[in-house]
């Protein structure tokens, strides 16, 4: 009989010592000076949240994806998630930030509209309500694993054809909004921004639109299938609503979605569940790939 390394120390008397576990946070900030895929971004302080440094994966295929809520190998379609990044973040308003893993469903879930009433306001859609009421409860256990945290929820109208990633990531957090500045929740919607940081630093201060065939090859892209975002806009028709979303040729744009005058919906688009880990939420295997994703335990 052979005896492996490890019964051969009990033999011996020794007992071995293993490491303690890593949370997934940990785990991943441990690689984040050799996976060249996974980039540190400095923030300004905005008119809700303190100068930030967060850690995001960016390029055309990095290794950032996780099976979340199940242990079935292959991992289920409907299971792939991918990491957005390690992201500062608060559980409540005023409270401290954490920095928390936050995923997005790898493939879209299905068409919605935002289904509103004549407000621009996220925490009132379609959306919002299909994604924390229908899509959280039938998580089941897999509810464990989510925090409920804050979300940004201003409306913004800056110029689509010039907009950059940094003043995404401002207007986002800024002061200014039809409904509440910010909501708590559990699942929410891409930002304008993320989608904007996810091809590096180098974009940060130029307009998405000169690089949108760039943004093609982006890991977050869905090109050529349009997805709501979480930041709605004033816009220039004062008798529309319209959100931001990533459009059918790859770039941010606004979309108009309501019209008061005949009072009819535009558009069904894509959502893809955003949300954060718990800060506690372990790693346990994995190489991140998407046929050896990252597998998470409490």
């Amino acid at each position: 009989m052979y005896k492996t390394e490890k019964s051969f120390d009990v033999i011996q008397g020794k007992v071995p010592v293993f490491g303690p576990k890593k949370t997934l946070v940990e785990y991943l900030l441990n690689t984040k000076d050799t996976d060249e895929n996974l980039e540190t971004f400095q923030h300004v302080q905005t008119n809700q949240t303190p100068a930030l440094t967060d850690y995001r994966y960016i390029g055309k295929n990095p290794n950032n994806y996780v099976c979340f809520g199940s242990d079935s190998t292959p991992c289920p379609e409907e299971n792939l998630y991918r990491i957005i990044g390690i992201i500062p973040t608060q559980n409540e308003e005023n409270g401290i930030y954490e920095d928390k893993v936050k995923l997005i469903r790898s493939v879209p879930t299905l068409h919605l509209d935002y289904g509103i009433n004549n407000q621009p306001i996220y925490e009132n859609s379609t959306p919002y309500k299909y994604l924390n009421e229908t899509f959280y409860n039938d998580l089941g256990e897999a509810q464990t694993y989510i925090d409920e945290n804050i979300y940004f929820t201003c409306y913004s109208s800056l110029d689509q054809h010039t907009v950059t990633p940094n003043q995404f990531y401002t207007a986002e957090r800024g002061s200014t909004s039809y409904g509440q500045l910010k909501n708590k929740n559990y699942i929410g919607l891409i930002y304008p921004s993320d989608y904007g940081y996810s091809l590096g630093n180098q974009y940060n201060n130029t307009s998405i639109t000169s690089h949108v065939n760039d943004y093609h090859n982006s890991w977050l892209s869905i090109w050529p299938n349009v997805e709501f975002t979480i930041l709605s806009s004033t816009g220039t028709y004062i008798s529309s609503i319209l959100v931001w979303v990533i459009n059918v040729d790859g770039n941010v744009w606004t979309s108009r979605i309501w019209d008061s005058s005949t009072r009819d919906y535009f558009h069904q688009f894509y959502v893809r569940p955003t949300f954060y880990l718990k800060k506690e939420v372990l790693y346990k295997s994995g190489e991140g790939t998407q046929d050896k994703p990252y597998r998470i335990e409490i």
